[in-house]
């Protein structure tokens, strides 16, 4: 290795890494051979979403998961799902906002859950 990859990064105006692929100057340069892997190599998942605690399901894509939309403001007690905080708590006015109707649609959806919906 010389001085222009001491620091790791690509001399300015680009070099070819040592996997054989461009590096625009200034870029850290790979420490393998492997291909680089880009947005499309991530993927999204297998699209298993929580509907309960521990229990993954791949929904249809029109139905919208119960617990996913709401388990930061919940807890669970004897199985059931519990408000984690008061309605005026600031957390519920800022996921669930200050309006009556969208308070009483949180609590709609948390009696949904408990009497065995999964799905919306």
């Amino acid at each position: 290795m010389g001085d222009e990859m001491a620091n790791g990064r690509a001399r300015a105006g680009g070099e070819i890494g040592m996997n054989g692929e461009h590096y625009a100057g200034g870029t850290f340069l790979p420490s393998t051979r492997l291909p680089k892997r880009g947005a499309q190599a991530l993927g999204r998942g297998d699209g298993r979403v929580l509907v309960e605690p521990g229990v993954f399901v791949c929904p249809l894509s029109e139905y919208r998961v119960i617990f996913n939309a709401i388990r930061a403001l919940v807890t669970i007690e004897n199985g059931m799902l519990a408000p984690a905080f008061a309605d005026n708590h600031p957390a519920m006015r800022a996921y669930v906002g200050e309006g009556a109707d969208q308070l009483a649609a949180f609590h709609a959806k948390i009696e949904a859950y408990n009497a065995g919906q999964r799905f919306i």
